[in-house]
């Protein structure tokens, strides 16, 4: 009866080793990671793709936008018309040595004029009082005209030579001006010159003295010119004066303006020698910075042939300077 007892530990055995049939179970924690990495690469995939794909279209959106900017930029500033250069500020003329400013200033020119006048003729004493007023007056007029045409400058020479007859005197005169060509009128220089010499025409009809002449010239610095040469009346003090006359018209760069060099004499039977001297003045000019381009601001050899060294002129071409 004991022996059925005894072995019932034995038929317990397989209860005991049920914890090893457990371990199956126990093992499962290994297969997790695999449903972790799934779930992990199931995220990963979502969100790496969808910021990827955003963060690579903005880029591009991004770079398209900079690249339209930066190409409607370029083409913008290369299709603008670059800017046009200012008119030049300055000019420059050589003059004979013989030659001297006016005084242009109303408060001191008649004063000025006479003293220069009077210097002028210390060595000439022939010339009677009444001779070296009638110089004065007639100087002191040509300044006043100038002033009152918005003159840039003017310049003049009195020179007294012994003659069998008498003291001959010689004067003449150069004024620089600034004009416009009025609104509705050709500003091309053979225009205006061409219709220069419709009114000589027109004038020496009237007038009865001999027609004038114009032309186109090129100056050696400046480049193109018109000349326009007559003899006109000149009235002083109820009397009329023959002179010789010579404009040189000029335009002026990066503007509608032109400069003229009105120079005029009464020595009218010596007018062609004058001219030469007139031509050489006009053949000094130079706009802007002498200096700058390798003068010495005086008109360099332009000037030379004026005379000598020359008195030098170097002032603004801004009309009323």
């Amino acid at each position: 009866m004991s022996e059925p007892t005894t072995e019932q530990p034995t038929a317990a055995e397989p209860a005991t080793e049920q914890p090893t049939a457990a371990e199956p179970a126990m093992e499962r924690p290994a297969a997790t990671p695999p449903a972790e990495s799934h779930s992990s690469t199931d995220s990963t995939t979502t969100t790496d793709s969808s910021p990827s794909t955003d963060s690579t279209t903005t880029a591009d959106s991004s770079t398209t936008a900079d690249s339209s900017t930066t190409t409607d930029s370029s083409t913008t500033a290369d299709s603008a018309p670059p800017a046009a250069p200012p008119p030049p500020a300055e000019y420059s003329l050589r003059f004979p040595d013989s030659w001297w400013q006016l005084d242009l200033d109303p408060s001191t020119r008649d004063a000025s004029i006479r003293r220069r006048i009077e210097a002028q003729v210390e060595q000439a004493p022939q010339l009677t009082r009444e001779q070296v007023d009638g110089l004065v007056r007639s100087t002191r007029r040509i300044a006043r005209e100038a002033h009152a045409r918005g003159a840039l400058r003017a310049s003049g020479m009195v020179r007294i030579l012994r003659a069998g007859s008498g003291p001959l005197v010689l004067s003449a005169t150069t004024a620089v001006l600034r004009i416009t060509v009025p609104e509705g009128e050709s500003e091309d220089l053979a225009d205006l010159v061409m219709a220069a010499g419709v009114q000589l025409g027109t004038d020496a009809e009237s007038s009865g003295l001999p027609p004038g002449e114009v032309e186109l010239v090129e100056l050696p610095h400046v480049g193109p010119a018109g000349r326009i040469s007559r003899i006109e009346d000149v009235e002083y003090q109820g009397t009329r004066v023959p002179t010789a006359v010579r404009h040189t018209l000029v335009p002026v760069p990066n503007s509608h303006d032109y400069l003229v060099l009105a120079s005029s004499t009464p020595n009218v039977d010596l007018a062609e020698q004058f001219y030469e001297v007139f031509d050489a003045i006009a053949e000094s000019l130079r706009f802007g910075d002498a200096d700058a381009s390798g003068t010495d601001g005086t008109g360099g050899t332009g000037g030379s042939s004026a005379g000598g060294g020359g008195e030098s002129s170097k002032g603004s071409a801004q009309q009323g300077n």
